[in-house]
């Protein structure tokens, strides 16, 4: 009986046919073996892009890992020279793409909420902010995170209200009922609480809620981190009037408006203010009867200011029997907070120029050899022009008068909180009352008070607080 062969035993009829076979199955193998790691993609990670002042240690320890890691993934010409703008990726974070940079934390947003926005698993975000716990993170601290890569934020956000379940929420803003659930795992399925976000995306640009309360539109508070000797910034809009009331840094805040539904409070921070957290308070009534409550805490920084050599005085200048019953009566013209804002531009000079600055504010001070307990308050302008001293910028005058340590002196009430203060002064041309304008002359420069020779000595009030006076001469526009 004859067998028909099957083509694999007719392969093997011959030794070239085994040969061949062999020769396949050999490719075969090997494609086996390596196909996989050709198809394997290579690890992606996240790239940092170098600034001024970085170095590969500074870099490293940025981001928690070694320079040789970072070296074991980059190529560089010369590691001891990383230029500016330079692409590094960092190692030990593989899977996560994009340009890291840093902001701070505003206010209102959590590690959570920010690990939910921008789709970063917690684990990994607290990993790239070597952080042990969620509860490490504050307003104006700086928070590391990923921009441009393959996962891009939610768009969009809505914020939990009173007794709101996420059934209720997802109908109200069009989404899938399964939505919460499912991006949002950890919220119960039957309580959206009124402190909680839920991030997703919607056409167009889409809008966040904001976490504080549902009737604020925008809230900003600037600058962040605080930093002591300036001046700080809470600016809310609304939707509806309001009644708002808060505190900052143990200061009690006031709010203007001279616009409808857009509220400001202006708060300096003292200069000697102990560096560390910082409470923030914000609470207030709509015309819709909804009221609210918020609190946070907020980085508060050091504002680096050096030391001036010691001063030699009249003893009777930094006599307490002195210095205190003049430092409260002071505190008592400038506690009160006008509601008309009577600046509208940047501060001007209050000297003609060319003008030269002898002292700079927040500077340590000593007087007569004793500690380094007190800070210069001001700016202190040179003679260098003419004697001249001009308003910076319109108010009222609310005092005009010799003290002892401050001369002859005049403050002038620019409104919502804001005082300029005139020091040492050789005479006063201007009196309590007198509506002054900018560059309306005040009187002159003198040697008057504690003084080590002739000068003008400008400082501005904040909210009862001494600020530095360069940011509002030369730097912006309050508010």
């Amino acid at each position: 009986m004859c067998m028909k062969r099957s083509p694999l035993a007719q392969l093997f009829r011959s030794s070239n046919n085994l040969r061949l076979f062999s020769l396949i199955a050999l490719v075969l193998l090997t494609a086996a073996i390596v196909t996989p790691a050709l198809a394997q993609d290579e690890p992606q990670y996240p790239i940092y892009i170098v600034e001024s002042g970085d170095t590969l240690n500074s870099i490293a320890l940025k981001f928690g890992v070694t320079t040789q890691d970072i070296l074991g993934i980059n190529n560089f010409d010369n590691p001891n020279f990383i230029p500016v703008g330079a692409e590094i990726k960092i190692p030990g974070y593989e899977g996560i793409t994009g340009t890291l940079t840093t902001r701070p934390v505003e206010l209102g947003e959590t590690i959570v909420s920010i690990s939910e926005q921008y789709k970063i698993p917690l684990p990994v975000l607290l990993k790239l902010n070597r952080l042990v716990s969620p509860d490490e993170i504050y307003t104006g601290s700086e928070i590391i995170y990923p921009v441009g890569g393959d996962q891009k934020p939610f768009n969009s956000s809505i914020r939990g209200e009173d007794g709101i379940t996420p059934l209720e929420a997802s109908v109200l803003n069009n989404l899938n009922p399964r939505f919460l659930s499912i991006t949002h795992p950890q919220e119960s399925s039957w309580q959206f609480l009124s402190t909680d976000v839920a991030f997703f995306d919607s056409p167009g640009d889409g809008q966040y809620a904001n976490p504080i309360a549902r009737e604020i539109v925008k809230f900003d508070i600037s600058p962040l981190p605080l930093v002591q000797g300036e001046t700080i910034i809470i600016s809310i809009q609304t939707n509806q009037s309001a009644n708002l009331q808060g505190s900052l840094n143990g200061s009690e805040l006031h709010f203007f408006s001279d616009t409808d539904h857009q509220y400001y409070a202006l708060q300096g921070i003292h200069a000697m203010a102990e560096p560390g957290l910082s409470d923030f308070t914000l609470s207030g009534k709509f015309s819709d009867g909804h009221e609210f409550s918020f609190s946070q805490k907020l980085i508060l920084k050091a504002g680096n200011f050096s030391k001036d050599p010691v001063l030699y005085v009249d003893p009777a200048t930094i006599d307490p029997e002195n210095t205190k019953p003049e430092e409260e009566l002071i505190q008592s013209v400038i506690k009160n907070a006008t509601p008309e804002r009577m600046w509208k531009n940047q501060f001007s000079l209050p000297v003609d120029e060319p003008f030269c600055i002898y002292s700079y504010f927040g500077n340590r001070r000593s007087y007569n050899g004793g500690e380094y307990k007190n800070f210069h308050t001001g700016l202190d302008f040179g003679v260098c022009a003419t004697l001249n001293i001009y308003s910076p910028t319109p108010g009222i005058v609310v005092f005009a008068g010799p003290q002892t340590v401050r001369g002859n002196l005049v403050l002038i009430d620019h409104g919502w909180g804001v005082y300029s203060g005139f020091y040492h002064m050789k005479d006063i041309q201007v009196k309590v009352g007198d509506r002054v304008e900018t560059g309306t002359i005040i009187g002159t420069i003198g040697d008057t008070g504690r003084v080590t020779g002739p000068h003008l000595h400008y400082e501005i009030w904040v909210n009862g607080v001494q600020v530095n006076p360069e940011t509002w001469l030369f730097d912006r526009v309050y508010p």
